[in-house]
């Protein structure tokens, strides 16, 4: 007996099968100093556009 399979479904079932191609998951063993290094320039970001605009607020009451 002849069992016929399209051509579509070989793919998809070698897809399933492909272990090399998995999803690469992130390196979370560093995540807390990932995250502080993060908000740390989050918040210095934040004290550069403050410091920029109250220069820009002081050339423009002169």
């Amino acid at each position: 007996m002849k069992i016929m399979m399209s051509r579509s479904f070989l793919k998809g079932f070698t897809r399933t099968t492909d272990i090399i191609g998995t999803k690469e998951w992130p390196n979370i063993s560093n995540g807390m100093t990932r995250d502080y290094s993060a908000l740390r320039r989050d918040w210095q970001d934040v004290g550069n556009s403050i410091a920029r605009e109250c220069r820009k607020c002081a050339k423009s009451k002169k």
